[in-house]
């Protein structure tokens, strides 16, 4: 078998593992049975959403629904209730393609090493319980992937096209993934010279290329400020009070942002550091991004005395309270200072446009979770383990010794402790 082929049947086998957990979640919870955390999300939230869009359509107001972000989800399957089927079990196989997108996308882009990179992202709780239930995290994590690819192997028209057409789609899915223009921004003026250097391109029909692609995805987003009056739906603006429900304010200041990114980072990233680790002398390098990442961990308050944090990472620190000291949780430091070594190590080990495209990309998510105050782990989750996927299997600056039975053991770990989550959260939420 040529090594195209042996690329292809491995991306089918991801998915085809991916496919199997799903089945079985399905098959375990039941279509529309149970009582599971991410079934009230559907049947409070997202349904009454795509319900309402029915119920209007063609005429359909935006201004405020029962969702904290952009309806291009909800619409898509209202369209469905209207012109298909109105059927729920309908929604739900439709929404389950995005997640089969997401993790073909991911299997794709880490397939140029190993498309089982992709497994601990295909086995995330969040990210299949949204194949299952009808969320539309993994449309707007599915998008998120396309870009990055885009950003990182697309090259010429392609390149500019393409990306404004899925960071359009991306921002009406979802609109705080605005940063992904950013990503784009950077892809599209920078480019790697022959000797391994980067380059600035910045000729005015490059720049001129640039702007006209990354204009569609901020009149997106522009737009539906103009129709919200602020940066969310009105009944999740602060200090409105409307007749449709009572919801959860979002906005606000969450300093804590950089470091829950790298606490959840280094959670998982320990486990692939023999993917992630460069060639030569990294020492220096990891304990630059460990001093990093014990700075930002120890500045916010990190206890569970918040509102809503009630999972993931959170969960442990509050069964761990006996190591918070003022406020400060060991865990999430070691945490955060994990995280900055993973980080270090991982960008230290890419070529520099590459380099400088992971970093823009880390960088920016975390600059949009800084604007809401809610550290939830699932805005976190599923882009760190797409993030570490791509980044063990881009081209490294220097091709480092093989670690062959390292990386086997921690990427299976890594995966086996996924499925356990997944069970324990599932048995734990019903």
């Amino acid at each position: 078998m040529n090594r195209s082929g042996r690329t292809w049947w491995a991306i089918g086998g991801a998915v085809a593992a991916f496919g199997l957990v799903v089945a079985l979640i399905a098959l375990a919870a039941g279509v529309g049975a149970g009582n599971y955390r991410v079934q009230f999300d559907q049947d409070a939230f997202h349904l009454p959403t795509v319900r309402q869009f029915q119920r209007q359509w063609p005429h359909v107001d935006l201004h405020d629904y029962a969702v904290a972000t952009s309806p291009g989800y909800h619409l898509l399957m209202a369209a469905i209730a209207v012109y298909v089927r109105d059927s729920l079990v309908l929604m739900r196989c439709v929404g389950a393609v995005f997640g089969f997108g997401l993790v073909g996308l991911a299997a794709w882009g880490t397939s140029r090493r190993s498309a089982a990179l992709a497994l601990p992202l295909a086995m995330s709780v969040y990210v299949l319980t949204s194949t299952v239930w009808l969320l539309p995290e993994n449309a707007a994590w599915m998008l998120v992937a396309a870009g990055l690819l885009l950003a990182l192997h697309a090259c010429g028209a392609r390149l500019f096209w393409l990306s404004a057409i899925v960071l359009t789609l991306l921002v009406f899915v979802r609109h705080s993934h605005i940063w992904m223009v950013g990503v784009f921004v950077v892809a599209a003026l920078t480019e790697e010279t022959p000797e391994g250097r980067l380059r600035l391109r910045l000729s005015p029909p490059r720049l001129l290329a640039t702007f006209a692609a990354a204009l569609p995805p901020v009149a997106v987003l522009l737009w539906l400020i103009s129709i919200w009056h602020g940066l969310s739906p009105l009944s999740f603006q602060p200090g409105v009070k409307t007749d449709l429900f009572q919801a959860l304010p979002v906005g606000g200041f969450a300093p804590g942002a950089p470091a829950m990114m790298l606490a959840v980072l280094g959670a998982f990233g320990v486990l692939l550091l023999p993917w992630l680790w460069p060639a030569g002398r990294a020492r220096g390098i990891a304990l630059l991004g460990g001093v990093i990442g014990f700075l930002l961990g120890v500045l916010p308050a990190s206890s569970y005395n918040f509102p809503l944090r009630r999972s993931g990472f959170w969960a442990i620190i509050q069964k761990l309270h006996q190591l918070v000291f003022f406020d400060r949780s060991l865990i999430f430091i070691a945490g955060a200072t994990l995280g900055g070594v993973v980080a270090a190590v991982a960008l230290a080990r890419l070529k520099p446009r590459d380099r400088l495209i992971f970093a823009a990309a880390l960088a920016g998510l975390t600059a949009v979770q800084m604007t809401q105050v809610y550290l939830w782990q699932r805005y976190y989750e599923p882009f760190v383990l797409l993030w570490l996927g791509l980044a063990a299997a881009a081209t490294p600056a220097i091709v480092p010794p093989p670690r062959h039975r390292s990386r086997v053991i921690g990427l299976t770990l890594l995966i086996v402790l996924q499925l356990l989550a997944v069970a324990y959260t599932l048995q734990n939420s019903n």
